[in-house]
């Protein structure tokens, strides 16, 4: 926490389930703070769960309408909000669960599956505990004891009839702030460029363990907002740009720290992008498909200032609707510090603990406290909703064990040298995984001609500031406020104290005296000369320049906490434009928060390699010595896309604005490479992007269909994993060492859905991290499920399934397509080559469900192709197979839309035109890919299925047999030979919504049993 404001709501994630939240299926109807509808559909009735919120259950009464609490205390007025009202939707048997709360944010929703397994004893011990206290005691719960008024940033107090001590909350994600003997790790930015869940997990629990070391109950991270905007000031705290990745990185983090018995809070809940106006805007959001889609996948969390013109501590839309219903979110909300703007009004909206307890720094006063303990007594806020706030943290507090054997807190924040602070050691072995993480993210941007790494370099120029040490002292700018020397985490509460910091400057000396070279530094920024000189011949010039961000309460070179531009500091292109001038192995190492531009001097021919480091901790120079030498093969990827301009990215900060300044969020879902993609703009490094000293190869990507999902929940609380989350596609292909040295590969995984989906073009789904020495190779799986292929549906507030074909691809960054193609990927190799053919439908609906309502699943179900059409189809089927069984005309008369006669006669008159013995012209094999898939059970009808007489096709292609169907059956039309596989011609895709019903027949085929092929025309 910063002395001044950082305003943004925190949660402390608990109690959620990892895999799946819990989530009711139906709509909000009512409650305090509702001012949405209160007509619930039909069949389902508006019940009252508690005083805020109603909800929508399944019943046998027909539309019902209730009159709920009054949705504005009597002393309180909610600010307008722009914020929209959904409709209750109808419950259908598609596809997707319906209902505004039909969702379940995988497993970034993070947090212990032990609550789902033990919850109701945990439930029973809080309430229990919360039964004994008295009114004024519940509010204590959630009330802060006031800015300094403990020994942490945030405090509680303490209850003795229940034996509970207080809470002690304390930043920050990268360490213990304001405590001596910590540990300083690599920032959260360079945790994800790790692409390492294993280093995500560790790092979270060497975090923990420094936390509960100090008598810590809830650590104040991780932080996990999307960089949405290259220069905001707190970014390098999060994970990156990507909302995949970020919910990878938060998940194993919040594992790793709670694992330690300390309570992880995540941050920055919701839209909380940048430090100018933090406490004076309003983040403008479209009806949650940007905040489903993109930024909810990340993280629980909400921010301080208003969403869409309500303060987000008094937002019942983003807590209540939102984080408490729609997520299922059952650990409890605390404020940011100081932004809280009401009492019965926030508590109301959902807010559960305000912090530091104080309405405004040395103010004394409170809106909780007293002052909640009147408002219940008033009626303006009920006793149940404080019951509900009192057993949310105590849940939280019994679920990490703090009741039994949790070390008391043993420092002060406000004085290291009090005799309070015992200055008790908790850093253990954990300089060891810093400096892993370290080098395993640092990020390899080019490597001409191999120079790196470094063979045996004799004389070795070291030029710039941020390669030494810090003028002042490693701890001697207040929360890190200054730039001066090796450049190891950013600004403001996101800090720690150094306990040392190993500069680069003296880390290559070591190394160089240990291999009989010598070292000569020039440290200025500003003397471009004095750099020159020291770099002039030697064999290699290593130019090390930064750039810095952090929080709004500090300004550092005029940089008001978000960066005033992207380029790197301190002058720092004009001095690698010097020493590349006069050194033909110039080297940059990078140290940055952020993204910077580098096209001044990136294609200068004597700039001979580039490192990204970004934030490495109190191991920076160790770090970039081991990737300089080789002891570290570097596999650090991009968790960003680096431009060639400022301009290129889709958003920017917001500098200038009165009273509430609007900062509209436009730019929906194209954020970072996923607007370069949908733009048309060229990067000059993408996301995901990074080099190696060995190379790699990809190859044999195939695709076997997981296991169909189970039925659409039925009621609150049902899990969704069975259907949403659980495994739907697992893709596997090999990854081979194809180099001479022991190396680190991330294959990552991308879909591509079509255009009017309105989702960005390529969207991370997948990766793994895989080491390999020289000349091995390993089979890598990755398993998708019906998220992955989902969207948040705003019409009909619900998870819908994309329509249309997405493709499936293999890559080594967001625009390196190792392995595309068939059906989720694949690559086919047939004997013209590989070919691009991309044939992944909309996911199908499950098994239990009618194979009737696949036709209503799609908007044009009654669709039937006009005579040309249906002519072009007959001709590709007839020129497949003239002699098409019974129940293969059947299958072709419902594809084309005419009766069994028509197309009997049709064919009759066909062969008779060529002659009954004449061998039709088949498609010739190089317009065709083919790609095995399996069905055991499957419901659909075949006729929706576009396809070719598979078997035969196969054999002209590959000269092989046919599959011989061996079980099961394929929608009404048991097969009794291979030959009997329905055929139909899969040419043209004639209408979009047609396509849909065939490819989601198709995929159903796909993902059950039955030995068989399919095969895509190049023509479509």
């Amino acid at each position: 926490m910063s002395t001044n404001t950082w305003l943004t709501l925190s949660i402390a994630l608990l109690l959620v389930q990892s895999a799946s939240a819990q989530q009711p299926i139906y709509a909000q109807c009512g409650g305090i703070g509702w001012t949405g509808g209160t007509t619930c559909a039909s069949g389902t009735v508006c019940t009252k769960i508690n005083d805020y919120y109603y909800q929508c259950l399944a019943g046998s009464a027909t539309t019902t309408t209730t009159v709920p609490p009054s949705t504005t205390p009597a002393s309180c007025v909610y600010p307008t909000t722009s914020a929209p009202t959904s409709s209750v939707p109808t419950t259908t048997s598609g596809p997707a669960p319906t209902g505004a709360w039909a969702t379940a944010i995988t497993k970034v929703l993070f947090l212990f599956s032990e609550f789902n397994q033990h919850g109701l004893t945990l439930n029973n011990q809080a309430k229990a505990a919360v039964a004994k206290l008295t009114l004024s005691e519940k509010v204590s719960l959630g009330t802060g004891v006031q800015w300094e008024k403990g020994h942490c940033v945030g405090n509680t107090p303490a209850i003795s009839s229940i034996n509970f001590p207080g809470l002690c909350l304390q930043d920050s994600p990268l360490g213990v702030r304001f405590a001596d003997k910590v540990s300083v790790f690599p920032a959260g930015v360079n945790t994800a460029a790790t692409f390492n869940r294993d280093l995500f997990r560790q790092r979270g629990a060497a975090l923990g363990a420094e936390f509960k070391g100090k008598g810590v109950n809830v650590a104040l991270g991780p932080a996990m907002n999307i960089a949405r905007v290259p220069a905001a000031g707190r970014n390098w705290e999060g994970f990156g740009a990507d909302p995949y990745l970020s919910g990878e990185a938060a998940y194993e983090t919040v594992i790793g720290i709670q694992s330690q018995g300390v309570q992880a809070c995540a941050k920055h809940y919701l839209n909380n992008e940048q430090e100018h106006f933090r406490e004076s805007s309003s983040s403008n959001v479209d009806d949650s498909r940007t905040s489903w889609s993109s930024k909810l996948y990340v993280f629980l969390h909400v921010l301080y200032f208003p969403v869409n013109g309500t303060y987000a501590c008094e937002n019942n839309n983003i807590l209540n609707k939102l984080l408490k219903s729609e997520l299922g979110f059952q650990g409890y909300v605390m404020s940011d510090w100081w932004a809280t703007h009401s009492g019965a009004t926030s508590v109301n909206a959902g807010l559960d603990m305000t912090m530091p307890g104080d309405i405004s720094l040395g103010s004394g006063t409170t809106y909780f406290g007293s002052n909640l303990v009147n408002s219940v007594n008033s009626g303006q806020v009920s006793q149940s909703r404080i019951d509900d706030l009192a057993t949310r943290i105590l849940a939280a507090w019994y679920l990490v064990g703090q009741d039994s054997g949790y070390p008391a807190v043993n420092f002060d924040s406000w004085n290291i040298n009090d005799s309070f602070n015992k200055h008790i050691d908790v850093q253990g072995d954990h300089k060891t995984l810093i400096r892993t993480i370290g080098g395993a993210s640092t990020v390899l941007l080019k490597n001409k001609n191999s120079a790196l790494p470094l063979k045996t370099p004799s004389t070795i120029a070291v030029v710039g500031n941020d390669a030494g040490p810090n003028s002042k002292g490693i701890n001697g700018c207040t929360d890190r406020g200054c730039n001066d020397g090796t450049l190891a985490q950013g600004w403001g509460s996101g800090t720690a104290e150094y306990p040392y910091l190993v500069n680069p400057l003296d880390a290559i000396k070591t190394k160089a005296s240990s291999i009989g070279a010598t070292v000569t530094s020039s440290l200025s920024d500003s003397d471009i000369n004095a750099a020159a000189n020291a770099a002039r011949g030697k064999d290699v010039a290593l130019v090390f320049i930064s750039a810095d961000s952090g929080e709004g309460y500090i300004t550092v070179e005029g940089n008001a906490g978000d960066r005033n531009n992207l380029q790197a500091w301190h002058n720092g292109d004009a001095l690698v434009a010097a020493v590349a001038a006069v050194n033909k192995n110039t080297i940059v190492v990078v140290h940055t928060v952020g993204q910077i531009v580098m096209e001044p001097w990136i294609d200068h021919a004597n700039v001979t390699a580039v490192l990204w480091a970004g934030l490495q901790g109190q191991e920076a120079g160790n770090a970039v010595v081991d990737v300089l030498w080789g002891a570290v093969n570097p596999s650090g990827r991009l968790p960003y896309t680096i431009a060639k301009s400022a301009s290129d990215y889709s958003a920017s900060i917001i500098t200038s604005g009165s009273g509430i300044v609007q900062i509209p969020y436009t730019e929906g879902l194209k954020v970072d490479y996923r607007a370069f993609d949908a733009n048309g703009i060229t990067p000059r490094f993408e996301f995901g992007f990074g080099l190696s000293y060995t190379t790699f190869e990809y190859s044999n990507l195939v695709v076997t269909p997981g296991a169909s999902g189970g039925t659409q929940p039925t009621g609150p609380g049902s899990p969704l994993s069975s259907w949403l989350q659980d495994p739907w596609v697992k893709v596997t292909f090999t990854l081979k060492n194809t180099g001479a040295v022991a190396g680190t590969e991330i294959p990552q995984l991308y879909i591509s859905p079509p255009a009017s989906s309105g989702e960005p073009p390529n969207a991370l789904k997948g990766f793994e991290n895989v080491s390999l020495q020289p000349g091995a190779s390993t089979t890598v799986t990755i398993t998708l499920s019906r998220y992955d292929f989902s969207y948040w549906n705003v019409a009909g507030q619900k998870w819908s399934l994309i329509s249309g074909t997405t493709s499936v691809w293999v890559g080594s960054s967001s625009r390196s397509k190792k392995l595309t193609g068939l059906d989720a990927g694949i690559r086919i190799n047939n004997h013209r080559g590989a070919s691009t053919r991309i044939l992944l439908p909309p996911p199908p609906p499950p098994t239990s469900v009618p194979c009737r309502l696949l036709k209503s699943m799609a908007p044009a179900n009654d669709y039937r192709p006009d005579k040309r059409e249906a002519k072009n189809m007959l001709k590709k089927a007839f020129e497949r197979n003239p002699h098409p069984s019974r129940k293969q005309m059947e299958a072709i008369s419902v594809e084309c839309g005419r009766s069994v006669e028509t197309v009997a006669k049709w064919f009759k008159q066909e062969r008779e035109k060529y002659g009954n013995e004449e061998k039709p012209q088949a498609l010739g094999s190089s317009q065709s890919t083919i790609h095995e898939v399996r069905d055991r059970d499957l419901d659909s009808p075949v006729s929706l299925v576009r396809t070719a007489s598979l078997n035969r096709l196969r054999r002209a292609n590959s000269g092989t047999s046919g599959h011989r169907a061996s079980s099961g059956q394929w929608g009404q039309f048991p097969p009794s030979s291979a030959d009997d596989v329905p055929s139909m011609a899969f040419g043209e895709l004639h209408k979009q919504q047609h396509e849909l019903h065939c490819a989601m027949a198709m995929y159903h085929l796909a993902t059950q049993g039955l030995p068989m092929s399919l095969t895509h025309d190049t023509e479509a």
